[in-house]
């Protein structure tokens, strides 16, 4: 058995002691025999993609760290805007894990090694445009710009003269333009073909 295994198996033994949980219960709970989940703790079994999964929710992994533990799939680089790693991918599909499930250990890891690469090349992060909610021309001639969520979209800021086309363009029809004046204390929408 190679280190990988080991490893894998002291890292869900010492989950299993976190959590707690007896190797009866979860044997119980994931429908493992509780001699073969021995052997993978011990490091003498490198359990299939499908124990994996069975394994996952009871230990609290996502399918993905346990693929990534096991040596299926590479490491993911860490993921941008505050989001955990377990919501890179979540779940494999049923299907797919019935049928390796079925293949030797060196088929399910080849698949899932190309399907992660192909996954990665599909999911490159794009920068997801926001949608411009409202816009504010400011007493200084500088553009405010905000979203749905009301959070200021920086592409657009800028002063009005330098920014304007750009808004104009990009603005869906539902958005909403104002101007703010240093006599009035609110805000003063205007329609868009007068902003």
């Amino acid at each position: 058995m190679n280190n990988n295994g080991r490893s894998l198996g002291k890292i869900l033994r010492q989950r299993r002691s976190m959590i707690p949980l007896t190797l009866q219960r979860l044997s119980r709970v994931s429908g493992i025999s509780s001699s073969y989940l021995t052997r993978i703790e011990r490091g003498q079994r490198l359990p299939s993609a499908s124990i994996l999964r069975k394994l996952a929710s009871p230990l609290d992994f996502s399918e993905v760290e346990l693929l990534t533990l096991a040596g299926y799939l590479s490491p993911q680089p860490p993921t941008t805007g505050g989001r955990a790693a377990r919501h890179i991918s979540g779940q494999l599909d049923p299907y797919l894990t019935r049928v390796l499930s079925k293949e030797p250990i060196e088929i399910q890891h080849a698949t899932i090694g190309i399907l992660s690469i192909l996954k990665s090349i599909s999911s490159t992060p794009k920068e997801k445009k926001r949608m411009i909610k409202t816009v504010i021309n400011c007493p200084d001639h500088m553009v405010m710009v905000f979203d749905k969520q009301g959070e200021q979209i920086y592409d657009y800021q800028g002063r009005y003269s330098e920014v304007k086309e750009k808004i104009l363009r990009d603005a869906p029809p539902e958005a909403v333009f104002g101007k703010l004046s240093d006599f009035e204390p609110e805000l003063r929408k205007v329609p868009k073909e007068e902003w």
